[in-house]
């Protein structure tokens, strides 16, 4: 009910429901955390974190944390917030796949990208790693490649990983930013349009995106609003993602806001 409350445009409504889920359950406080996160409270999210972090797994109280700061428009200014907990969290789990996984996207926030390849890079090294954690970690590194320069690799880590996992929409989600990088904008259109088979704002986002750089408008802005549907907001992505959406809306326009309700 909340987060419809927050998709419809009523935050105030939808606080009060996140607010009463926070005091039931851990679950309930990370998904409070989240919300004040993408209503740029971040203060407010992390102090709320930081009061209810022992309830929590380490890795679903770092996930929480890296949700918040990669949705502000600075996320390098509430890293410093994160950076202690993640030092412990090594110190306490220092094999964890997820953690390292963690620590890669907060130094990729801290716009520290040769640190967060190293690590990916690492990992792929460890002998201890299955099939699956090895597919996901070459998704990550691919994703974090894909740009002109480095497509003939991160071609190769999700070839590999969809080899290993089959095409999952993630998966072709990630190919598609590749071509994207690439140059091949027709068949991102194709990797895009199967990747929102499992629908989310961001998959509609990059379809549009792909659309439009085709020449495709009328496409690209049915896709566009379809990922507003899905709840799609500045607030929820991340600044390469913020520059797709931007643009988009410099060519289709911004969508009109609804009035919040009062009492």
């Amino acid at each position: 009910v909340a987060k419809l409350m927050e998709q419809l445009g009523f935050p105030k409504a939808a606080d009060k429901v996140f607010g009463q889920f926070a005091e039931l359950s851990p679950e309930g406080a990370a998904a409070r955390v989240e919300f004040l996160g993408r209503q740029k409270r971040p203060e407010e999210a992390l102090d709320l974190l930081e009061a209810r972090w022992d309830e929590m797994s380490l890795e679903r109280a770092l996930t929480t944390a890296i949700q918040v700061v990669r949705v502000q428009d600075d996320p390098k200014e509430w890293t410093p917030r994160i950076e202690p907990r993640l030092v412990k969290a090594k110190r306490l789990d220092p094999g964890s796949v997820v953690i390292q996984l963690l620590e890669a996207e907060l130094l990729a926030l801290e716009a520290k990208p040769d640190e967060a390849e190293k690590i990916y890079r690492d990992l792929l090294t460890r002998s201890d790693i299955d099939g699956t954690q090895k597919a996901i970690i070459s998704n990550n590194l691919a994703f974090h490649l894909a740009k002109p320069g480095s497509t003939a690799e991160a071609r190769k880590l999700i070839d590999a990983a969809i080899d290993e996992l089959g095409p999952l929409p993630d998966l072709l989600d990630t190919r598609g930013m590749i071509r994207m990088a690439a140059g091949e904008s027709q068949d991102a259109v194709a990797d895009f349009s199967e990747a929102v088979l499992q629908p989310s704002d961001v998959k509609f986002l990059h379809l549009a995106w792909a659309q439009f750089e085709t020449g495709d408008q009328a496409a690209a802005k049915s896709s566009l609003e379809a990922g507003r549907r899905r709840g799609l907001e500045n607030s929820r992505l991340s600044p390469d993602d913020r520059e797709r959406l931007a643009k988009l809306e410099a060519a289709f326009g911004t969508p009109s806001k609804v009035a919040e309700p009062q009492g």
